[in-house]
């Protein structure tokens, strides 16, 4: 049997403009810009902020928080889901977005989640079974739009899987 090439498509948006989107993820979008000076990245001097908007317009941020021990520290990502599902178990996470900042990376580039974060939007997504669009900003006016987690994370391993 013969070896067959396959392909993946990841569908995603981009825009030039936070106007694209409702009055809640502008905010969530400006303010996650601005949140990035608050993690403590002492080591990598990567700083990362993510920001989550709920159904009903909660907005929370986390970021990155680096430790000597290296596993020890935590991604923005994981800890605005924990402490949205923490604080507001009711309420559905709509809107994920993420902003990185370094010194030592070019400024024209994304940040993209690292692959247990990607695990960890997946699960918030198949916890409250509704999908987390999530934005990935480089400026206000240089977004990338996922409508889910499935879209970065295509292989997942699932509940399924067990």
């Amino acid at each position: 049997m013969a070896i067959i090439n396959h392909a993946l498509t990841v569908l995603y948006k981009k825009s030039d403009s936070i106007r694209d989107f409702n009055k809640y993820e502008q905010i969530l979008v400006s303010k996650t810009i601005l949140k990035v000076v608050d993690a403590y990245a002492p080591y990598s001097q990567f700083k990362v902020a993510a920001g989550v908007l709920t159904n009903k317009h909660q907005i929370s941020f986390g970021t990155n928080i680096e430790n000597a021990v290296f596993p020890i520290g935590s991604c923005a990502e994981r800890n605005v889901l924990a402490h949205c599902i923490s604080n507001f178990p009711n309420e559905i996470i709509t809107t994920l977005t993420i902003y990185g900042n370094s010194e030592k990376r070019p400024k024209n580039q994304f940040t993209s989640p690292c692959g247990m974060c990607r695990q960890a939007i997946l699960e918030a997504e198949m916890r409250q079974n509704y999908p987390i669009k999530i934005i990935l900003i480089k400026a206000e006016n240089d977004l990338m739009i996922f409508e889910s987690a499935n879209a970065i994370l295509p292989f997942a391993f699932t509940q399924k899987d067990l």
